[in-house]
């Protein structure tokens, strides 16, 4: 644990010494800041008390057996890599020798946990963790960190010492982390005996992870609800409660531990299917890195991940999905193997269906409402090139053709008179007698004369009408979503109920009789729920993206005054809305389908019109003035004031996404819960991600949104033999998975000329190994074993050595000079020679 907090400390280090050199930074310069910047060593560190507790930072990479850096990029290069390697648990995801290649079968579960009980009893507390904990003197800082707790606990000389007496029960091989191996699963098994009889991926401990209470709440809700579960069960003290919480989800749910994690990002939401896919992918390269990890650092990994294994990622996809399915009232609960081609294919679907709405609603809130400036200026720099503010000085006289009584002809200046070349763009003059003038030699006035129309004023229309048409129907899905979002129990409130829509508005009373000074109106829409006998009282925040339960004293018509302040609220009865004041009871407990019931669309119409988009001032700020605006006395319609009066603009003003800081980028979370990444941090998500893509379009989209790719089709499980391999803790694996991946390292070992040279390496280091056969589950795989002490074991090609109890039915097959030395049973004269046997 040292070691690693020592990683961590030199990643951030580099990362300061980057940032502070810069891109331009000379060899010299990366060479001396190297040398003269220090870092705290570890006191629990492997690095060498001597140097004292600070050391330099070229020397501590030197002592890493790591070249120096010598420009900002492999500067910065160095210290990614640094603090991606100090993300990784020493210990993986905690779950021992159950997380194995091939962890243990269920019969040896039992007899380590049945030896566990026994030694475990002989100690003080609730258990193993309890009987670690009890001897030793903590300080606050630990007691108040479980990661920090647990570190210490697994570290101290009893948990060793337990370790160790495991092992040798087990007859397991000794290696790097096998005493800590066995500690780790029996705690596991201790905590969660269920999963050896009843595996099931969402049971932890007998806790339903994806239970309704769940539903729509934040990561804090399940880490506080399953310590209590713990508590209350009688598996642990609540001193080491959420040690063992940590280490429990470590191997069996890691993205609930996933740090800094949004409180919009909630259990059944997409933005969690999302995270919980990244998480899981993740996971399967680097167990336990994702506990280290915040919330952006998992997203922005996600795309490296998700194509290193195709077969994990669909696995994750299909969990995540059914999952988020179950949640959303789409799928009904059932086991996972259970769902045919067509549920799964129709559930897919929705889910990409749905994304794509929100993406679109998304990137319809952001989107800006048209300027008719911004369209003149476009226009008139298609035309005339970019003049700078040369388009806005007012250089220009309107004149109009006059002919008098007596045949004479001549110009009537305009009144409104000057003006400028956005004042001519905007306005599109159609009248044929008029003439541009202008003394400035600058003024393209031949040009204007000739042609003065600009199609801005239709151009600004069709995209005004088009961009309120998509702000409402994105307003409408965003209501829906935040409907969808909510606990089980609140959603079924506004479902099933009966429901009264109030709007509140203020104003201060002026000393004369009909004086008074309008406040902006509140874009919250309170409702009252009757249900069930009883009322609730809600609102729609649309600023704080939460739909929430408040004061019921809120709800219903009524007038407050406080001096000259008064607040009204008023029933709000817009059209098409009738249905909601009538009920509409279920039976069925089970969550529905929120975001698309008829109920949640009326719901979110109403609170559109609410927002009253179609306001004429809104367009008329939008639209600007020009000078003759200004002269003909248009000014009072686009205040702002006035426009402070409509619930959309303080809507729309006042909302803002949630900045989320990642190291050097800039993210945000938009209003669905996707991470996002705008323009300026587009490029440096890309480098992050890895991606590599044709377009600078293609770029920006994909950098939009962080993490999040469309689902392809999804393949039925088999459920056949999980049980029998580990239970539960094969939830991304199981038999088949376990075989090919056997297969394809055995076709590795024989290499494409047959000489079994990596064979011949693992045997030089570890002893005699040959690739064979032994069952899995009852299924007969490939693999490669170890031979010591003569037995064989299961070898880590990962890890690179030999894990785990000897393997009972191994028959040789592999590395032609001795296949024969071994098979079926062999006498001990046939073991000792193979022992003694190295490859040439």
């Amino acid at each position: 644990m040292g070691d690693k907090e020592n990683l961590k400390a030199l990643g951030l280090k580099l990362a300061e010494v980057a940032a502070r050199l810069g891109a331009s930074a000379t060899t010299g310069a990366v060479l001396a800041a190297l040398t003269n910047t220090v870092m705290a060593v570890h006191a629990d560190s492997s690095y060498p008390k001597t140097t004292g507790s600070q050391v330099d930072l070229a020397t501590f990479i030197r002592s890493l057996g790591l070249s120096l850096p010598t420009d900002h990029f492999s500067l910065s290069g160095l210290g990614t890599a640094v603090a991606h390697r100090a993300m990784e648990h020493p210990l993986g995801n905690l779950g021992g020798a159950l997380s194995w290649p091939v962890p243990l079968s269920v019969d040896e579960q039992r007899q380590l946990q049945g030896f566990a009980q026994k030694e475990a009893a002989a100690g003080v507390g609730k258990g193993i963790l309890e009987r670690l904990y009890h001897p030793l003197s903590l300080s606050a800082e630990t007691l108040g960190d479980p990661a920090k707790l647990l570190d210490t606990l697994l570290d101290s000389t009893q948990a060793q010492a337990l370790g160790k007496t495991l092992q040798v029960h087990m007859q397991g091989i000794t290696n790097e982390s096998s005493q800590t191996d066995y500690l780790l699963a029996a705690i596991n098994l201790e905590l969660d005996p269920e999963s050896m009889t009843s595996p099931d991926r969402n049971k932890v401990a007998g806790f339903d992870l994806s239970g309704h209470a769940l539903i729509g709440k934040p990561t804090t809700t399940l880490i506080r609800q399953l310590g209590e579960h713990l508590v209350r069960r009688g598996k642990t003290s609540p001193q080491v409660a959420y040690a063992a919480v940590k280490l429990l989800l470590a191997s069996r749910a890691p993205a609930w531990l996933v740090k800094n994690i949004p409180q919009s990002v909630t259990y059944g939401s997409l933005a969690w299917v999302n995270l919980a896919i990244a998480a899981t992918t993740i996971e399967a390269q680097t167990p336990g890195k994702v506990a280290n990890m915040t919330y952006a650092q998992v997203m922005l990994e996600a795309r490296n991940v998700e194509a290193a294994d195709p077969a994990i990622t669909q696995r994750a996809q299909l969990e995540a999905l059914v999952d988020w399915g179950v949640a959303n009232g789409v799928l009904s609960r059932k086991s996972d193997h259970l769902y045919s081609a067509d549920e799964l294919n129709a559930l897919t679907e929705q889910f990409n269906a749905r994304k794509q709405q929100m993406t679109v609603a998304s990137e319809a809130l952001d989107r800006e409402l048209p300027s008719r400036k911004e369209l003149a200026l476009a226009r008139l720099k298609e035309r005339f090139g970019d003049l700078g503010s040369l388009f806005e000085e007012k250089l220009i006289d309107i004149k109009r053709r006059v002919r008098w009584l007596d045949d004479g002809k001549g110009f009537n200046s305009d009144a409104s008179n000057p003006h400028s070349m956005l004042d001519v763009a905007m306005m599109e003059l159609e009248d044929p007698d008029a003439v541009f003038f202008s003394q400035d030699s600058r003024i393209p006035i031949d040009a204007l004369n000739a042609n003065c129309t600009f199609g801005v004023v239709a151009t600004f229309n069709r995209q005004f009408d088009q961009a309120i048409s998509d702000k409402k129907a994105a307003i409408a899905t965003y209501i829906k979503q935040l409907v969808a979002q909510l606990p089980v129990e609140d959603r079924q409130h506004l479902e099933q109920g009966q429901l009264q829509l109030f709007q509140t508005s203020s104003y201060t009373q002026g000393t004369g009789v009909s004086s008074r000074v309008d406040h902006p109106k509140q874009e919250k829409l309170l409702i009252k729920v009757t249900h069930n006998g009883a009322s609730r009282a809600y609102e729609i925040d649309f600023n704080q993206g939460r739909i929430k339960q408040t004061h019921p004293w809120r709800v219903g018509e009524k007038k407050t005054k406080v001096a000259h302040d008064v607040t009204v609220t008023k029933s709000f009865d817009p059209a098409g809305s009738e249905s909601l004041r009538t009920a509409n009871p279920s039976s069925n407990p089970a969550p529905h389908d929120s975001f698309s019931s008829t109920r949640t669309h009326v719901l979110a119409q109403a609170f559109v019109k609410h927002l009253d988009l179609d306001n004429p001032a809104i367009k008329a700020q939008a639209r600007g003035l020009t000078t003759q605006d200004k002269h003909d006395n248009k000014i009072e319609a686009v205040t702002e004031f006035a426009l402070n009066l409509v619930p959309f603009r303080s809507a729309i003003v006042n909302f803002q996404k949630g900045n989320y800081t990642e190291g050097t980028l800039d993210l945000a979370l938009d209003a669905f819960g996707f991470l996002t990444a705008g323009a300026g941090a587009a490029g440096k998500v890309i480098k992050v991600a890895g991606g590599g893509l044709s377009t600078a379009s293609k770029l920006l989209r994909v950098a939009n949104i962080i993490g999040s790719a469309t689902i392809g089709v999804l393949n039925p499980l088999s459920g056949l033999g999980d049980a029998l391999v580990g239970g539960s803790r094969f939830a991304a694996k199981g038999i088949g998975f376990v075989t090919s991946k056997g297969i394809k390292y055995v076709n590795s070992l024989r290499g494409a000329t047959g000489n079994y040279d990596l064979l011949k390496t693992i045997s030089k280091k570890h002893g005699p190994t040959l690739i064979g056969a032994y069952k899995v589950g009852g299924v007969e795989t490939q693999g490669v074993a170890v031979l010591r002490n003569g037995q064989w074991f299961k070898y880590d090609h990962v890890l690179k050595r030999p894990y785990g109890p000897p393997i009972a039915d191994f028959s040789p097959r592999g590395a032609p000079p001795h296949r024969n030395v071994l098979s079926g049973s062999a006498d001990v004269e046939s073991v000792k020679r193979l022992e003694r046997m190295v490859f040439l």
